[in-house]
């Protein structure tokens, strides 16, 4: 005999599954982003760029439920997925894609009675899904972003010194080119001190069509551009000027150090490690100084011989002697650079001043 409590129990557990089986068949989503009605044939990439993998190609009519909107592109989800999780999506759809892959006419001759009788139809003159994915684009703080004219986006600017672009806004981040001293390009999205960094030519405002992010306190606009000057020898012979592709061992060149004034130094020898094609070449040379420079002189000095000596795309280790000392002995001083010139590794031996004395 059943005690009521037990019925009561009973009761609530029918109700809750009479009501999952109306929710399932009226056919109720999970709650979350929108179902939208696909028209035409749009392709599903693995992740939000035009040149990604395709992964599967969604067909005319097929429903899929579109959350995460960012950039002009959007998650595309099983219709009846319960988790909004990005992690679950099938792919991204670039959502002019999803709004424009279908004929509106096409689509109302194949289907003109059943589209007469709709309600959204008659309401807004779209096909059905057309107004979700719209009402979803422009519900989110980051629109997809329409192709304009080179003039109608940030402005030109000049790369006032050799700078890197790198793939994020921040000095550690990938390295990705190399821009040169007076070099044009179109920046805009100023964020954090860096500009977004496009072909001057460019006519698309999409940070995908970037070439990277520069530091924007080194482009200035054009009009401000003085020129930079480039390391020059003080009364030195042309002969003695620094080769744009390296010195030859035993050869003089000059250097400038803080102030404007130049120091010589003569290239001594240039080692090349052929058993480990990831080392660094070595370069080694003589400073033509009366005393040891403080260590700001020096620095500033072998960036201008890393700048002078570097070849394409080397991997270049200065080491400094000092008049007096053995040429192949250990070096006075050591420094290792990152591709657009900053110092990575820089020290000297003290001791062997002392040793000398």
């Amino acid at each position: 005999m059943r005690t009521p409590a037990l019925c009561l129990v009973a009761g609530l557990l029918a109700l809750a599954c009479a009501a999952t089986g109306l929710a399932k068949a009226s056919g109720a989503g999970p709650g979350w982003g929108r179902v939208v009605t696909v028209h035409g044939e749009v392709p599903v990439r693995e992740s939000p760029a035009p040149d990604a993998l395709q992964v599967r190609l969604l067909k005319d009519g097929q429903k899929v439920r579109v959350d995460f909107v960012d950039e002009g592109w959007a998650a595309v989800f099983d219709p009846q997925e319960p988790v909004r999780a990005e992690t679950r999506a099938e792919g991204y759809v670039r959502l002019s894609e999803l709004r424009s892959g279908g004929d509106a006419s096409l689509l109302r001759s194949r289907t003109s009675a059943k589209l007469e009788k709709s309600a959204k139809f008659e309401k807004s003159g779209k096909p059905e899904g057309f107004e979700l994915a719209e009402a979803l684009a422009k519900g989110r703080k980051k629109e997809a972003k329409k192709a304009q004219p080179a003039q109608s986006f940030g402005e030109i600017r000049v790369a006032d010194r050799q700078m890197a672009v790198r793939a994020g806004r921040d000095k550690d981040s990938d390295f990705l080119r190399l821009l040169n001293a007076g070099q044009r390009v179109r920046v805009d999205m100023q964020a954090d001190g860096w500009f977004a960094v496009f072909a001057p030519d460019e006519t698309v405002r999409d940070l995908s069509r970037a070439w990277g992010y520069g530091r924007d306190k080194y482009l200035v606009p054009e009009k401000a551009y003085a020129g930079h000057p480039l390391p020059e020898p003080a009364e030195a012979p042309a002969k003695e000027a620094p080769a744009k592709s390296g010195q030859k061992p035993g050869a003089a060149a000059a250097a400038t150090a803080a102030g404007g004034d130049a120091v010589s130094y003569s290239v001594l020898a240039r080692q090349v490690d052929r058993l480990r094609p990831l080392a660094p070449v070595v370069l080694r040379v003589r400073l033509d100084m009366p005393a040891p420079p403080a260590a700001e002189i020096l620095r500033k000095v072998v960036r201008e011989i890393w700048k002078a000596e570097r070849r394409k795309n080397e991997d270049l280790q200065v080491e400094v002697l000092l008049p007096g000392m053995d040429q192949n002995g250990l070096a006075f001083a050591v420094a290792r650079f990152y591709e657009d010139g900053r110092l990575k590794e820089f020290w000297w031996r003290e001791v062997l001043l002392r040793t000398k004395r």
